[in-house]
């Protein structure tokens, strides 16, 4: 499978909508961890959401903050219905 840049991508994502806590914080030390054994094992490809709580800092930390940026591609989606109140303003 290809990216939109001609990268290959393998078929298995790494998903951050529900990461480990610690309290009521997301446990980014643990998360690093994770994202250090996807990587070892040759996965590339992690999704991510404004509406998963704590995702997009952690995967900061855990990813974008110690790794070249041409070894992974990050996914980051936005609900439309957030942006503008209707269809045809969300188009634009």
């Amino acid at each position: 499978m290809s990216d939109y840049f001609g990268k290959d991508v393998p078929k298995l994502g790494f998903g951050l909508m529900r990461l480990p806590r610690r309290g009521l914080s997301t446990d980014v030390e643990q998360v690093k961890q994770m994202v250090d054994l996807f990587m070892d094992a040759g996965f590339t490809y992690f999704d991510t959401a404004f509406v998963y709580p704590g995702s997009e800092k952690a995967i900061k930390k855990a990813l974008v903050d110690r790794y070249p940026r041409d070894t992974y591609t990050l996914a980051t989606k936005i609900n439309a219905f957030l942006l503008a109140p209707t269809e045809k303003a969300a188009k634009k």
